[in-house]
């Protein structure tokens, strides 16, 4: 308290404005603060800009050295590849070219020497002629070989089948059926007469091939009745026979006691089965009787 009496004394009339004036200055404290921080603000943005701006310069400079550094790299290795690859389809076409014309001299000179050929051909169609003759030749040879053969096949067939109708002949009872006005049929049974008729053996030869005939043909696997023409061909092959397959049962199989009830059930029949086969016949004549046995006892 002494110390403010003692300031107020010392200001005189001075301490009144000096409050004013600090009221004023309170009052705009907040307005000069404010212009300040703006000024500040301002300030350090254009600041931060420009150091942006600097440091974008700068990155910039340095990408577009790097990139024009890299592009420089990879065209002068294109162009290095390019220049390789042009080089080497040149010297590719030299060397075929060279060994083009080396290889048709080497094969005019070595291999394929023109009279040397011409002699060989030469030789060649003269070999061909005579082999050629004697291909005719053999072709002739086994053509009238086989016309033979044919022939030969013809007439046993011819004879064979006259000496089977050994039984047609004629009799001096029943005229037999080559003994007719047909004159195309005259002559036929003095062949068949000149002919001896065919034994039991060979008859019995005969009813077996057709036997196995018609089972081959039938099954399309031989049989144990042709023992013969297999050990034939055993015989004539080198390699033993396949052994037989075995048969393997195919399921699915039922149980055992539903086969044994199938298989030991009662008969059934139906009534077309359980009735006669006669029951018609049977019931008429039934019917007749009792009419006539009837009409008897009315009559007495």
């Amino acid at each position: 308290m002494a110390s403010l009496l003692h300031l107020k004394a010392k200001s005189g009339g001075n301490c009144c404005q000096i409050f004013r004036t600090k009221n004023i200055v309170e009052l705009e404290r907040k307005k000069e603060r404010d212009a300040a921080v703006k000024i500040h603000s301002w300030f350090r943005k254009i600041q931060v800009q420009r150091y942006i701006r600097n440091q974008h310069e700068c990155a910039t400079i340095i990408q577009k050295t790097y990139r024009a550094y890299v592009g420089r790299k990879y065209y002068r290795e294109a162009v290095r590849k390019r220049m390789n690859g042009v080089m080497t389809l040149f010297y590719d076409q030299m060397a075929t070219k060279i060994q083009a014309k080396w290889r048709g001299y080497y094969a005019r000179k070595y291999r394929f020497n023109f009279y040397t050929r011409k002699t060989y051909l030469d030789a060649l169609v003269l070999k061909n002629e005579r082999i050629r003759v004697q291909l005719q030749q053999t072709g002739l040879m086994n053509k009238e070989k086989e016309e033979k053969k044919g022939k030969e096949q013809e007439m046993s067939a011819e004879i064979m089948k006259n000496r089977r109708r050994h039984y047609l002949l004629s009799t001096q009872v029943c005229p037999g059926v080559y003994n007719s006005f047909n004159k195309s049929n005259i002559g036929i049974e003095d062949v068949i007469k000149s002919l001896p008729p065919l034994s039991r053996q060979e008859r019995q030869n005969i009813q077996k091939e057709k036997r196995l005939k018609f089972l081959k043909t039938a099954n399309g696997i031989p049989t144990s009745l042709d023992s013969n023409d297999t050990n034939g061909q055993q015989a004539s092959c080198d390699h033993p026979p396949l052994p037989p397959l075995k048969s393997k049962p195919q399921g699915p199989f039922r149980c055992t006691e539903e086969v044994l009830k199938q298989r030991y059930k009662e008969l059934k029949p139906t009534l077309r089965v359980a009735t006669d086969y006669e029951s018609v016949n049977k019931a008429r004549f039934e019917n007749t009787t009792f009419l006539i046995i009837l009409f008897c006892i009315i009559l007495k």
